[in-house]
């Protein structure tokens, strides 16, 4: 074997560990690999790093010096067995460990466990010193000299040979001087020193500084020896080598405390400390100066610093919108924000706002959207410049944006637009607290505190690298006025913001929207950038990786779908971490909106530190303009003059714009000029505008109910946040408002729903007995359905008369159901209609299901939704659909988005279930009659194959299925591709179906007044309400005498619009199939 043959025992493990032969051996005989190892082994990435920069292309020379300086860092041969045997198993070359331990296995006990590797030169390290000379030494970071080849006795490394006074060695500050052994045994070649540098946040002191400081300290030198932890025995050694030599003794002490420190102490900062406490400060302070880099290396050490910085600032943002220290990593959350840049000297007719002075049509910038955040340094996109002012409104994403950018720095890719930047700074402007300097801010909030950096040094680099490096400035509207505006410092914010300063540099500020024109006064010539939050697709990401587990991520955006306003409000980041936060505590949301919108409000004060006192009285100042707005006779307006906040005061007004509750901009309108005023989303608008309401009910009945004249059955629904902002802030507010709305004549259906949802808000049964008992109730929305079980749960009167549609979109619509159906004051004379949507929890929303229709016996019409999005297993879905068939009056099905597979499936199983409607829509169904028997049943009255590729073939299959005796009130077959022989075919034979009522032909690829002429040929008691939809146009009396209304009263199925029915193509869904749950569920349950 090659150990065998090449190296003796001896050789193998000599008196400093494992020999230079077997190292280089080792080295020859790893791949590429040896990087790997050198992990395993404990050297850092920055230690691989200037090893390959320093041997480019030179693997085995590399791998040899990585070795070497591995084998210096460990206490004993036997560490360094273990170590390496481990870290080559961990790289699979357990070939190399066997032939290790043949040749040196059987002396690793007789090796002394104290022998010190860390002060053992190589034999190529002592030639190259010999080669070079010491003259060659220049003044480098860690310019200490290369030893000596004298070997330390095994077991006494800290004692030394005496000198050889013969030798002058040219140190590193140009004195010449005679080095003593544990000098010349710690000193290295220049090319060594570039070679084994360590890491830049970890510098060595070099011979020079300890010489001057040998030079100055005199007879505290042993109290200095004991404060840096060296023992008696060895101030008593050196003593002895150099006896009379008190200078010599010194340096000679300090030359070995060096060598003694791990690589990740600061030894500068060390030795500081020890000085200080002996009380030499002054030779601690002109140390420190004397050790600082300087030169090239200087730029590097900084930029190591900054990056270190980022590696424990960058990486994570907060995970709750309060709390900054729950955090998440931020390669997992962070979601992009949508950037529009406004494009400079063009502009286009924007909104028509009504002003005191009367009504305008505002210009409104041109835009294009940035696609990452990456564009902001392309050129290509924001255009040749290097001055971008980013801004957005409260919780838009501003910070963490910057965040995500100073995280990029640590790795950056080659081809990145970060790339062109040598340096990225990151400051904070609102933990500016003092000065606006920004050299201060460095080394406040960047540089730790024992940097070798000066402020003096570090304004060089950045004047000489200033085109090389971009400052990002973080919330200019946090940093205080007075601060700002301070005369103080080198680069101030003020002067950066004005172009003053630091001309060649890229800067990036981000701010609220008030404070965009002050930043354009000062330098108009900024890239203007506006994050407007997330689109709803990246908001639905965000959601779900904020929840460990899938299907409580997927509950609240299907809340949220629901839900118009939350949805648009949840575009803004924060809102969006709030309504994590609000579903992970209680897993769903608040019943009451008004309480989730206090909770809104009043994080946005909490995140800016604002007592709740001062809350208060910032909302009751906004209040009355809100509410003016909002109930303006003429017309709503949700944008202000900021001359009509002057009442407020100037310092309040700008504290509102601190928290982010208003938002300013400046715009024209022609030739005028105006800074508007607006709430950041209308419903924080409706909020403030309540508390001020609810106000004005406190001090007097009278001043509130003149305010709700101006609400009128023809505005009533339009201004249902604020309703129920002022129901859930004060119950007696509720009274009154309910009173208001029964005195209103308009939709009654619409009004009752608005009248349940201010019952529950107020969270009160009292004032149940002010509504009025509804004929027709529709629950379209969670909410909805929420509130009418509130009502039904206080209400002791039946509601037998009223006819009742629900649908249901999730479990907790499901459970609401159940709790209504127990309620037997709806027992209604009239069936329900019940619209089932499956979600993701299909399976468990089925079984539930069942158990709620067992015990109704007929009193349900279920309209069954399998939409792209719903879980699906055709097996147990049919075998669940037959259970629930017998406790149904009529059971329809409706199928989006799946695939045909699904849908032959599914509809094979079902033929013994008697459908009455049929709703297929865009599904691939091109000859699929041919291949399932289709349930054409007799009780099949709707029949929609919308948008499913269906051709003339198709067609002959269709028409071959109809019964003219099952009695097919409707049918759809937009959006496939007919001929206008097929379409003649279809209409012949639907002509002698009497009970048609609607035909659907529209977007089928022929000319619609050919259509049209055929239709009003075979069919003519259909007449045409848009292009290619025909229904029937007979009279009520003639609609009477065929029995026809009275079908559709008992089979209340309304076939939705094809408008209604437009998905989105593009997006793809994953089909999760899920194992049916045994999970049961009792009736107590519900």
């Amino acid at each position: 074997m090659w150990l065998e043959s090449g190296l003796s025992t001896m050789e193998t493990f000599n008196s400093t560990g494992i020999s230079e032969s077997t190292l280089r051996t080792i080295s020859e005989k790893l791949g590429p690999e040896w990087e790997k190892l050198m992990e395993y082994l404990g050297l850092s990435p920055e230690e691989i790093f200037w090893i390959k920069k320093d041997q480019p292309d030179q693997t085995k020379s590399q791998i040899f010096r990585m070795l070497v300086k591995w084998r210096r860092k460990q206490s004993t041969c036997i560490d360094q067995l273990d170590a390496l045997y481990r870290a080559l198993m961990k790289i699979c070359r357990g070939d190399i460990v066997e032939e290790l331990k043949v040749a040196g296995g059987s002396i690793v006990s007789s090796v002394s466990a104290a022998t010190h590797l860390a002060d053992s030169p190589t034999e190529e390290e002592i030639q190259h010193d010999k080669a070079t000379g010491p003259a060659s030494l220049a003044p480098l970071l860690t310019s200490d000299t290369l030893p000596t080849p004298a070997k330390a006795p095994l077991g006494n490394t800290d004692t030394a040979p005496s000198p050889a006074p013969a030798l002058l060695v040219t140190s590193d500050d140009g004195t010449s001087y005679a080095p003593a052994a544990e000098d010349s045994a710690d000193s290295m070649s220049k090319q060594e020193q570039t070679q084994h540098a360590e890491p830049p946040s970890t510098p060595r002191i070099s011979d020079s500084v300890l010489r001057r400081v040998a030079e100055k300290l005199g007879g505290e030198w042993k109290k200095l020896a004991t404060s840096l932890g060296l023992s008696a025995a060895v101030v008593f050694c050196i003593q002895m080598d150099q006896p009379g030599q008190t200078e010599n003794q010194i340096f000679n002490m300090l030359v070995k405390w060096r060598r003694k420190q791990p690589s990740n102490v600061d030894q500068t900062d060390a030795l500081c400390r020890a000085l200080r406490q002996i009380g030499r400060e002054d030779i601690a302070e002109e140390m420190s100066e004397i050790a600082r880099p300087r030169g090239p290396y200087c730029f590097d050490y900084l930029k190591q610093q900054v990056i270190q910085y980022y590696k424990q600032t960058a990486t994570t943002i907060p995970a709750h919108p309060t709390v900054e220290s729950r955090r998440v990593g931020i390669e997992d959350f962070s979601i992009p924000l949508c950037l529009i840049k406004k494009v400079p000297g063009k502009t286009k007719q924007g909104a028509l706002v009504s002003l005191p002075e009367g009504r305008r049509f505002l210009d409104e910038a041109e835009t294009i959207t940035l696609d990452s955040m990456e564009d902001l340094f392309n050129p290509q996109s924001v255009g040749e410049i290097d001055k971008i002012l980013l801004f957005g409104g409260a919780g838009m994403g501003k910070s963490t944006l910057l965040v995500q950018i100073a995280h990029s720095c640590i790795k950056l890719r080659p081809k990145s637009p970060l790339a062109r930047f040598q340096l990225v700074l990151l400051i904070k402007l609102r933990q500016m607290q003092k000065s606006s300097c920004v050299l201060d801010a460095i080394f406040d909030q960047i540089l730790p505190n024992n940097t070798n950096l000066t402020k003096h040094a570090v304004k060089g680099l950045i004047d000489e690298k200033e085109s090389h490096i971009a400052f990002l400035l973080d919330g200019l509207d946090e940093i205080p006025s007075d601060v700002l505006h301070s005369k103080e410092g080198v680069y101030r914010v003020e002067d950066i913001l004005s172009n003053r300063c630091l001309k060649t540099s890229f800067v990036l500020v981000t701010t609220r929207p008030h404070l965009v024109d002050y930043v354009l006064q000062g330098y108009p010539n900024y890239a203007q950038v506006q994050t407007t939050g997330f689109t709803s697709e990246n908001t639905h990401r965000y959601i779900r990786t904020q929840f460990s587990y899938d299907q409580d991520g997927e509950a609240l955006v299907h809340r949220l779908d629901h839900n118009s306003s939350l949805e648009k409000l949840s575009h803004v980041p924060i809102i969006a971490l709030m309504l994590c936060a609000v579903w992970k505590n209680q897993k769903s949301l608040p019943a009451q909106i008004t309480e989730l919108y206090t909770d809104f409000i009043e994080s946005l004060f909490r995140r800016r530190s604002v007592d709740s006192r001062v809350m208060a009285v910032v909302v009751n100042s906004m209040g009355g303009n809100a509410m003016q707005g909002l109930l303006n006779p003429k017309e709503e307006r949700l944008v202000f003059d900021r001359r009509e906040f002057q009442e407020c005061g100037e310092p309040l007004l700008n504290q509102t714009f601190d928290v982010g509750l208003l938002q300013s901009e400046t715009v024209t309108s022609g030739l005028k000029t105006n800074v508007l005023i607006s709430f950041p989303h209308k419903s924080f608008q409706e909020y403030v505008a309540a508390c001020h309401m609810v106000k004005l009910l406190e001090d007097g009945a009278d001043r509130f109910r003149h305010q709700l004249k101006y609400i009128t059955a023809d505005n009533v629904l339009d201004k249902e946040y604020l309703l129920r902002f002022c129901c859930g802030r004060l119950k007696q507010a509720a009274g009154l408002i309910l009173d208001h709305i029964r005195t209103m004549e308009g939709d009654e259906m619409q009004l009752q729903r608005l009248a349940r949802l201010l019952l529950l808000e107020s969270g009160t049964a009292d004032f149940a007995d002010k509504l009025v008992r509804p004929r027709k109730v529709s629950c379209e929305r969670s909410e909805d359905l929420r509130s009418f079980s509130y009502y039904v749960k206080h209400v002791p009167q039946s509601l037998e008369s009223a006819h009742v549609e629900i649908s249901c979109k999730s479990k907790e619509d499901l459970y609401l159901l159940g709790e209504i159906l127990l309620r037997r004051n709806v027992e209604s004379g009239k069936s329900i209609l019940v619209s089932y949507y499956m979600s993701h929890k299909g399976a468990e929303e089925l079984q539930l299901l069942e158990r709620i229709l067992k015990n109704e016996h007929g009193k349900i019409n279920l309209y069954v939704h399998i939409e792209r999005e719903s879980w699906f297993d055709w097996m147990c879905v049919s075998m669940s659909f037959a259970r629930i068939q017998e406790h149904v009056s009529s059971f329809a099905l409706r199928m989006n988005h799946r695939s045909r597979g699904d849908v032959l499936g599914l509809l094979s199983a079902l033929k013994r279930c008697s459908l009455i409607a049929l709703v297929l829509d865009s599904i691939d169904l091109r000859g699929w009659l041919q291949e399932t028997d289709f349930p054409a049943t007799s009780g099949l009255k709707y029949l929609q194959f919308r948008a499913c590729r269906l051709q003339d073939d198709d067609l002959k299959d269709l028409i071959a299925s109809l019964d003219a005796e099952q009695g097919l009130i409707s049918l759809n077959i937009g959006r496939n591709q007919f001929s206008l022989n097929g379409v003649r075919a279809l209409t012949g034979h639907l002509k002698g179906l009497s009970t048609i009522d609607q035909l659907w032909l529209h977007e089928i690829g022929l000319d619609a007044k050919s259509v049209r002429e055929v239709v009003s040929r075979d069919m003519p008691h259909l007449q045409e309400n848009g292009e290619g939809r025909f229904e029937r146009k007979e009279n009520q009396e003639e609609k009477e005498k065929k029995g026809l209304k009275k079908e559709r009263v008992e089979t209340p199925f309304v076939i939705i619009s094809a408008e209604k029915l437009i998905t989105d193509d593009e997006r793809e869904s994953e089909y999760r199939y899920i194992h049916r749950s045994r999970q049961r569920y009792s009736i107590d349950e519900l």
